[in-house]
């Protein structure tokens, strides 16, 4: 027996990412098609991976997020990253897509940077280094 299907990312540009979600009957939350939705999120934010996946990531407008988050899923973050990474920062970032926000809209461009860039200049050191190097403030 296989799992649940993964379901495909919509991309930045997508209209349903800058929709405010509509609310769910909780009539729906039982029904066999909303646990579906539920499965196919988890495996879709696992495969991805991923701590959390809002419903309008896949396409779904609705106020629907998943999340999951502990040891197992932290990889090689040193303990800094950790604490920064606190599972209310997690909830923030889906409640904002559930809103029609990207993390975009919040981001200071300048601290913008490839995934080589990152590796090469500032993975392992403090936020602080990149906002002072880059002429930016943390908030």
């Amino acid at each position: 027996m296989s799992g649940p299907d993964v379901l495909p990312i919509v991309e930045c540009g997508d209209p349903v990412l800058r929709r405010p979600a509509e609310p769910v009957d909780p009539a729906e939350l039982g029904t066999s098609e909303f646990q579906l939705l539920i499965a196919q999120m988890r495996a879709t934010m696992i495969a991805a991976p991923g701590v959390g996946l809002a419903a309008p990531q896949v396409g779904v407008p609705i106020q629907l997020a998943v999340l999951q988050d502990g040891p197992e899923r932290w990889g090689q973050l040193t303990e800094d990253e950790r604490t920064a990474r606190w599972a209310a920062r997690i909830v923030q970032h889906e409640v904002d897509h559930l809103r029609g926000r990207l993390y975009l809209d919040r981001v200071e461009t300048r601290s913008l940077c490839t995934v080589g860039s990152y590796g090469r200049l500032w993975a392992g050191r403090p936020a602080e280094d990149a906002a002072a190097s880059l002429g930016f403030t943390l908030r």
